[in-house]
């Protein structure tokens, strides 16, 4: 399955193997930067730019409103969401306020803020999150004027590691026990 993001508004689900569309729906009255499927293709988790994160039931091709979580309160806005591999964790990424958060996907209450900079850098955005395979590392690509891959070990996120960079990650995959992303700079890296 692939989710789309279509005229900022409408979300598009299609099938991966003919491209065919399964459904679309709206998911933001104001847009959205991202709309990311859990691992095992049942709940959709969305990134708002109307400063809010949506996660939506998808089952039998039918998309459900599950919850929502509003960050109207804070001078940050969600711009990237991913889920763990095991489904029970959603990593949220911000634009303009060096925060993450990690939340329980079946409530999006707050579990865990990991540590991005301390202080250091009030404008840094957290452009793309990825878990490892196994979700005990969160990594992180934070775009900021001392560009960063950010690793945060489960259950000591408040110390992190930080591997910085001449420009900033702007997608990281896992691929075996290797962490690749692309850079703003176009090239390609890799931390293992």
């Amino acid at each position: 399955l692939l989710a789309a993001i279509r005229n900022h508004c409408e979300f598009a689900i299609f099938d991966a193997s003919d491209y065919s569309r399964i459904n679309a729906f709206y998911g933001h009255y104001e847009g959205a930067s991202l709309a990311t499927f859990s691992p095992d293709g049942q709940s959709i988790v969305s990134v708002g730019n109307d400063s809010t994160i949506r996660l939506f039931d998808f089952g039998e091709g039918q998309i459900t409103l599950k919850d929502e979580k509003s960050y109207h309160h804070i001078n940050a806005k969600p711009f990237t969401a991913t889920f763990s591999p095991d489904r029970k964790k959603i990593a949220v990424g911000f634009h303009n306020g060096s925060l993450v958060e990690i939340l329980e996907a079946s409530t999006l209450k707050l579990l865990e803020q990991p540590t991005v900079f301390e202080g250091e850098d009030k404008q840094a955005w957290v452009h793309t999150l990825c878990w490892s395979s196994n979700g005990q590392r969160l990594f992180g690509g934070v775009y900021s004027n001392k560009p960063a891959l950010m690793i945060w070990e489960n259950g000591k996120t408040n110390e992190t590691k930080r591997v910085f960079l001449k420009s900033a990650p702007l997608d990281i995959t896992i691929l075996g026990n290797k962490v690749f992303f692309c850079t703003e700079m176009q090239t390609i890296g890799f931390y293992d």
